[in-house]
């Protein structure tokens, strides 16, 4: 561009040469370049519509002026001539799309001709392929910011932070990435914007928690689905009156806010602003957008991923409550079976023993009846017994998990299996929680030892780790394929291993599960102890 000012002001043989290109993003033209060349002192532009360049552009036709300070449009400042006599004005453009203008100013008189025109435009073809390649540089390196931009998003995305947090960071990155100072969030809700995350002297400006669609600059960007830029945000009349006046107190100029766009609707606002005399340019915009579009999809998951985290976390309370009451309801029928049933069976043991003390049949026939309603009486007896201890053992309120399970381990071998114990709890009692779910847990790896594995030999262990208490259930049986159980051969076998999991999980441990067919099954269970502060186990009574 610079060229072909210097071009232009030789081969006229004029005093100042320039370069105006056209943004269209924000309706304004800016100095490309100028001969002489001199530092206009900061950003020169001019306005596109009320400006000779301006309307040059719109007309799209060369001008030509002889008496250039009388012109109403004509606007002395810098970077012109203070008092150019005349002036040519050639447009250019790129496929239709209006590029810029570029002008010969002389501070005499001079009629300027066709020739004079069809020279400049012969420059001007060679400034709009300087500007064509100087952008295509430019979104190069657009593609470039854009795609380490998603990268980086994309790899905060993947630490999973909950919604508030990556609020915050997206208007951090959008601040560095833009090189500006402030940038702020708004989040759609019904018809209102609310008031997200700032980063920066943003909040300044969000001084309101809510705002219609359509009020103010952030709801026109939510409710039109476009980005906006405000080139002096304290006297912009889009901006609501408040707004404005912090602007001007807190000194902020230039604001650009692009919409959230998710799969199906705009689900907030991002914006940034500066304090210097910055203007925000196309390729700034576009930029952005892309960070938009990423930020949106970041929020979006962040939020499923807060009300998949909720749900989890309501399922967990749900399954707590769903034990919590099962044990009690299982301590309930126990007592009623130990008060009605038990009572019952046990009285009309006591009277047949004492009717068969006091009346002995003298036949044969009635002694063999008598003898076979002492035993059906000892085994209800004995049955009741054995119904209360799996609904709920008193050794396990009475005397504590570690006793609990030795007494059924002593069960088992009066039985005849081949089972060891070992234990190291010292004498001080587990936490009621945890001693009933790891209660339940050999009782039920147990009973699939002896519906399953075909084996009895089986060993326990009970151990605590620092703060962490460990049950180990292994035996020598037939195994089986844990994945396959688990999707669905073998519904009671699922069932029993997917209920370990949920007792142990609901208390924060963990339960593995290890066998294959012909290698037995190894169960082991670790479960963290409460703090002395309290932690996992403490207040879920069983």
């Amino acid at each position: 561009m610079l060229a072909a000012a210097q071009a232009t002001a030789r081969l006229l043989g004029v005093q100042e040469a320039c370069v105006w290109v056209y943004e269209a993003a924000v309706g304004v033209l800016r100095l490309g370049a100028r001969v002489p060349e001199v530092d206009p002192g900061g950003d020169v532009s001019l306005p596109g519509k009320d400006s000779i360049c301006g309307q040059v552009l719109r007309s799209r036709r060369p001008f030509l002026a002889h008496r250039l300070t009388e012109h109403t449009l004509w606007k002395p400042r810098l970077p012109y001539l203070e008092h150019p006599q005349s002036g040519l004005f050639v447009p250019f453009f790129d496929r239709g799309r209006p590029l810029g203008v570029l002008v010969a100013l002389s501070a005499r008189e001079r009629a300027f001709d066709d020739e004079d025109v069809r020279l400049v435009q012969a420059l001007a073809a060679q400034v709009t392929i300087a500007i064509q390649n100087a952008r295509l540089y430019e979104d190069a390196r657009l593609r470039a910011r854009q795609l380490t931009t998603i990268l980086d998003v994309n790899k905060r995305l993947a630490l999973r932070p909950n919604l508030e947090e990556m609020l915050s960071r997206i208007t951090e990155e959008a601040t560095r990435l833009l090189g500006v100072e402030a940038a702020g969030l708004r989040l759609v809700e019904g018809d209102e914007l609310v008031r997200a995350a700032s980063f920066g002297p943003a909040a300044a400006i969000m001084v309101r928690e809510r705002l219609r669609l359509g009020e103010s600059l952030s709801g026109r960007v939510a409710k039109e689905n476009r980005a906006i830029v405000s080139t002096n945000l304290a006297d912009d009349s889009r901006h609501t009156p408040i707004h404005r006046s912090q602007a001007r107190v807190y000194g902020i100029r230039a604001w650009l806010g692009v919409p959230l766009r998710g799969p199906e609707r705009v689900v907030g606002v991002l914006f940034v602003i500066d304090r210097g005399r910055r203007r925000f340019e196309q390729a700034d915009i576009r930029l952005l957008e892309a960070f938009a579009d990423q930020a949106a999809i970041a929020i979006e998951n962040a939020r499923l991923y807060e009300e998949l985290a909720e749900r989890e976390r309501r399922l967990h309370e749900l399954i707590g409550r769903l034990l919590v009451a099962q044990e009690e309801e299982r301590r309930r029928v126990a007592y009623d079976v130990h008060d009605g049933l038990a009572q019952v069976a046990a009285a009309a043991q006591q009277h047949l023993e004492g009717f068969a003390a006091r009346h002995r049949p003298r036949s044969t026939e009635g002694r063999e009846a008598l003898e076979r309603a002492r035993e059906l009486a000892q085994r209800t007896v004995g049955e009741a017994r054995r119904v209360i201890t799996g609904l709920r053992p008193k050794a396990l309120d009475d005397f504590g998990l570690a006793l609990a399970l030795r007494t059924d381990v002593e069960a088992l071998s009066r039985d005849g299996w081949q089972i060891t114990y070992v234990e190291n709890l010292d004498s001080e009692r587990l936490p009621p929680a945890i001693e009933t779910a790891l209660f339940r847990v050999a009782q039920e790896a147990l009973t699939n030892v002896r519906k399953h594995a075909e084996t009895t030999r089986v060993h326990l262990a009970l151990r605590r780790r620092g703060g962490t208490v460990c049950l180990e259930i292994r035996d020598w049986g037939r195994g089986f394929q844990p994945s396959a159980v688990l999707a669905g051969s073998g519904t009671n076998e699922r069932v029993g291993l997917a209920g370990m999991r949920e007792r142990v999980a609901w208390l924060g441990g963990r339960c593995t599960v290890r066998s294959r067919p012909g290698a037995g099954t190894r169960i082991v269970v670790e479960v963290p102890l409460p703090a002395p502060n309290g932690g996992p186990g403490e207040d879920r009574s069983p």
